[in-house]
């Protein structure tokens, strides 16, 4: 039991895990006793389930990885983007929403450290510079994130895999609540 909606209130966590996956519910014990969370209706979650009050509104924000790209172009488990998604508290909703492109500096702390470690021979090629362009897709700023990945990635299969990551995002309930539903 936890405050994450701050006040008096307390909120129960309830944690099923399997190694590299997860669903986690948060319930509200308030009078009207109702779930806040439930990583499920996102798609993401591994075996942990962060919180951090990021904007110090005295509510927890709560934090977890996407696991899409889990056996993405043959990756192994080890080299596979986890973005991280920021989940915050929505009064009028009444639970936790997607909310990286609101914590924008949070979401892309320490990016510019990790472009400029970026080599061209370096392994893990491909997942380091699709870990950095989610990031920025997830922050809200999907123009970006393509124009790096155009500038950084340049091997041949460049619009395959392009195509191959649209494909995942276009289909990911965090994408589609910041974007709507359109395609990529």
């Amino acid at each position: 039991m936890f405050s994450f909606l701050g006040g008096q209130a307390k909120q129960l966590v309830v944690s099923q895990t399997i190694p590299r996956g997860g669903r986690h519910w948060v319930i509200n014990l308030a009078s009207d006793f109702r779930v806040v969370y439930d990583s499920d209706e996102y798609r993401v979650g591994r075996e942990d389930l962060g919180v951090l009050d990021i904007d110090k509104d005295g509510r927890y924000e709560i934090l977890q990885e996407i696991t899409a790209f889990y056996g993405f172009n043959n990756f192994s488990s080890a080299e596979t983007p986890l973005p991280l998604i920021i989940f915050k508290y929505d009064e009028k909703a009444g639970k936790y929403l997607p909310a990286n492109h609101l914590f924008q500096e949070y979401a892309l702390k320490g990016i510019e450290s990790e472009i400029g470690n970026l080599n061209s021979d370096e392994s893990g090629y491909l997942s380091k510079r699709l870990d950095i362009a989610l990031q920025y897709v997830f922050a809200g700023k999907e123009q970006e994130a393509w124009a790096f990945f155009d500038r950084e990635y340049k091997h041949p299969d460049k619009e395959a895999v392009k195509s191959h990551i649209k494909a995942v995002l276009k289909e990911h309930p965090v994408y589609r609540f910041i974007y709507g539903k359109r395609a990529t």
